[in-house]
């Protein structure tokens, strides 16, 4: 290991014990000090070599290499932080990065209408129907992240309390949501159908797909983009949960 990755890897793992899980921007900024490493440099960094770095997938859209820069400007400021020689590059240097698309805050009709739409998942005589629904209304009832309730375990779901555990949450931190008894209900009626429809257990998750494993995140968004926006301006799976969060704020 060269010095400038002993270095990053040294900031990640502070990063990390804050609770960042820096997945993808770690492994770019390892790149990034193999690079150094690699060409012999020395010294401290400058915003001639962070730039020259992020321009280099010379086939990539303009906004990869601006957030190459951006993740490489945290990382420029933490050294910054302990010896001033570093250099940090000038934010927008290399234009605009990577931006979100504005969310769709449903209404209470349009919600109505995805749950009802998403009865009309094929087969509509097995589970998926029913899967679709009570994962698009908790989603709705209760502001979860679409990969949270993906990942809830049968153990998660706490019926007879009226919770949920969220065991990985963001940043990686586990936390109690209290359901409505309406949803509760819902649930248990999920529940109660997806047990009669596998007697036999393939898996400990709670929405399961018709081959009775863990629903996954694929599935989900390869639903909603073609079946459900025939019935509604749907445009992303995350749009769902800001319902809820619409009408806490």
């Amino acid at each position: 290991m060269g010095p400038w990755e002993a270095q990053v890897r040294e900031y990640l793992a502070f990063r990390r014990s804050l609770g960042f899980a820096l997945r993808t921007p770690g492994d770019e900024l390892v790149l990034f000090a193999r690079y150094l490493d690699s060409s012999g440099h020395e010294g401290h960094l400058t915003r001639e070599v962070a730039v020259r770095w992020a321009r280099l997938a010379p086939r990539a859209r303009p906004e990869y290499a601006a957030w190459r820069l951006k993740v490489l400007r945290v990382f420029a400021k933490y050294l910054h932080g302990t010896d001033p020689r570093h250099e940090v590059p000038a934010a927008g240097t290399l234009g605009r990065t990577y931006g979100r698309t504005q969310p769709h805050i449903y209404s209470s009709e349009e919600v109505v209408a995805l749950l009802d739409a998403a009865m009309t998942v094929k087969p509509v005589d097995a589970l998926p129907p029913h899967t679709f629904r009570a994962f698009f209304g908790l989603l709705a009832a209760t502001g979860l992240r679409c990969g949270e309730a993906l990942a809830l375990q049968r153990d998660h779901v706490d019926l007879a309390q009226g919770r949920l555990t969220i065991v990985h949450g963001k940043p990686g931190r586990a936390r109690i949501v209290p359901i409505h008894p309406s949803v509760v209900n819902e649930l248990a009626a999920y529940a109660a159908r997806r047990d009669r429809s596998f007697v036999q257990r393939k898996s400990d998750a709670f929405f399961l797909s018709r081959r009775a494993t863990s629903l996954k995140y694929q599935r989900v968004t390869a639903l909603i983009h073609p079946a459900l926006s025939r019935s509604l301006a749907c445009r992303s799976i995350r749009s769902i949960s800001h319902f809820v969060r619409s009408l806490l704020w």
